[in-house]
């Protein structure tokens, strides 16, 4: 989990599934966004199959760490 005092940002799950578009074996990382009020958007990445589970965990991290570190400059470019 990342983010502020006043908000978070976690994964929620990485699971194997059927993508819809395709029928393709996938791999689903899902991401939650929220504040102390409750969630406030929720997404997720679809990634192939061929790397498994930790692969999906890597990328998932990499995300987080990613949107984390965009989240962190947010703060700093904020006007008081």
């Amino acid at each position: 989990m990342a983010g502020t005092a006043e908000t978070w940002i976690e994964v929620r799950a990485v699971e194997r599934t059927l993508d819809p578009t395709s029928g393709s074996d996938r791999m689903r990382v899902r991401f939650e966004y929220g504040s102390e009020g409750g969630i406030l958007c929720e997404w997720a990445i679809w990634l192939p199959d061929e790397g498994g589970f930790d692969a999906a965990v890597r990328l998932a991290r990499e995300e987080l760490q990613r949107i984390s570190a965009l989240m962190a400059l947010e703060q700093l470019v904020e006007p008081s």
